[in-house]
């Protein structure tokens, strides 16, 4: 297993995209970095993510470990480097489809309710339509109120 530690300090990502420890706290407060607080306040960075915003970084992360590596492994420690980096972000995707699926599922159910009110109130709308409209029965004719008897010409 590999015993490479997966959080790094502002400080460190600082150090390795040749910025200051402010500028990187300043990246993560302005949500260009996602990061997370301990319990004493101070901001941890996922490497996987360090990664994702500063993809050269990791270049020149592996190639300081190669230097320091003995030529022989080099090739494959290159590799399972990469690998794990892209098992990361994988991770990281799965779970991001994961919460837009259930995000889909609550809009879909929310779609499907909307509509059924709309239904309900477009039958309760023609239902008061036809009971406020006077319907003429075949062979008599609606009653005349008493202005109409008053005024009428009949």
């Amino acid at each position: 297993m590999n015993n490479e530690k997966i959080w790094l300090t502002p400080k460190e990502a600082g150090d390795l995209i040749d910025m200051t420890s402010r500028n990187v706290t300043n990246l993560i407060r302005d949500g260009k970095i996602k990061a997370e607080r301990d319990e004493s306040g101070r901001f941890h960075i996922q490497k996987s993510e360090f990664y994702r915003v500063f993809p050269r970084a990791l270049d020149s992360e592996i190639e300081r470990n190669l230097k320091k590596m003995p030529p022989e492994n080099t090739a494959s420690k290159l590799l399972e480097e990469k690998n794990n980096h892209l098992m990361e972000l994988i991770k990281e995707k799965a779970k991001q489809i994961d919460f837009l699926k259930e995000q889909l599922d609550n809009f879909n159910q929310e779609k499907s309710k909307m509509l059924d009110a709309i239904s309900i109130h477009a039958r309760l709308l023609e239902y008061k339509q036809k009971s406020t409209t006077p319907s003429v029965i075949e062979g008599n004719p609606p009653k005349k109120g008493k202005w109409s008897k008053i005024f009428s010409k009949d």
